[in-house]
């Protein structure tokens, strides 16, 4: 690994849904690409506490405060924002309001290094919180930048009572390159749990059939069934953006509810964990009116 070096740019940030975090195990969502990305700070709030006896210091304990990242983005796609927020998107329309409940969610990101090797992270678990927005008019004096700022709150996993994953690719225990690590379908950002001794090439799903459904504002997909997934995210687009609309923990086959009456629909599988990680081939279905 050679001397410590610092941090020089950050990028690559994702995040996943938290499914389920229960004392017998985790489940995540597909990991969703975050654009933009500036700069990210992480800040575990450290409380400290010592007890003095003998005269003096005889003991001190450190414990995770509020475990806060904050990530300076250029903006956040509508559905994201809303998405990750917790508020309700209809028809292009973001409405906030007193009933907004934002998901658990973990996020993972990448930082190079002054050597060129990479320092990959996850923050196991937490929520985004709304953060002050700035909006300036272009002056004589040029432009100014209005980025979108964003915190996530962390939270402990109930499962394991983790809180961070660290990667170092120049770390001599790794045997996987920058290329492997970064790779979305089965390196270091296809499940917040990976274990790059477990890593194998994935092969995602390419037999996806889409078909209008029996009731309306249905369609059914089928697919051979992943290999050890952990989980399924069926997703549907009416144009540039992708929505999942049925996350499944096996199978290959499922009857997607709720569309548009009659509507036409792109349809795909992002499997996430196991051989078949990774997005499928894409078909393209109407909804049965």
């Amino acid at each position: 690994m050679g001397k410590p070096l610092p941090k020089i740019s950050v990028d690559k940030l994702y995040y996943c849904d938290v499914l389920s975090d229960t004392e017998l195990g985790v489940t995540y969502g597909s990991p969703v690409w975050l654009q933009g990305v500036n700069s990210i700070s992480y800040n575990p709030n450290t409380q400290n506490a010592s007890w003095d006896a003998d005269g003096g210091a005889y003991d001190t304990y450190s414990a995770f405060g509020d475990i806060q990242t904050t990530i300076t983005i250029a903006d956040l796609e509508p559905a994201q924002y809303a998405h990750l927020m917790g508020a309700a998107y209809e028809n292009g329309v973001i409405k906030e309001g007193a009933n907004d409940s934002a998901p658990e969610v973990a996020i993972g990101f990448r930082a190079e290094k002054s050597n060129g090797s990479f320092r990959f992270v996850w923050v196991l678990k937490g929520k985004f919180s709304k953060q002050q927005e700035d909006y300036n008019t272009k002056g004589s004096s040029g432009i100014t930048y209005n980025p979108r700022t964003i915190m996530h709150t962390g939270l402990l996993r109930t499962y394991d009572g983790m809180a961070r994953h660290m990667l170092d690719s120049d770390d001599s225990n790794v045997s996987l390159t920058v290329a492997q690590l970064s790779d979305s379908a089965s390196g270091w950002y296809s499940n917040p749990d990976f274990d790059p001794a477990s890593y194998s090439a994935a092969t995602p799903v390419s037999d996806l059939a889409a078909s209008t459904g029996t009731n309306a504002g249905e369609i059914t997909v089928a697919f051979t069934a992943p290999t050890s997934p952990t989980n399924i995210a069926i997703q549907v687009s009416t144009g540039s953006e992708w929505v999942t609309v049925k996350n499944m923990a096996s199978g290959g086959s499922a009857t997607l509810t709720g569309l548009v009456a009659g509507g036409e629909y792109l349809v795909r599988a992002v499997v996430t964990g196991g051989a078949n990680a990774g997005i499928s081939n894409i078909d393209s279905a109407t909804a049965h009116s």
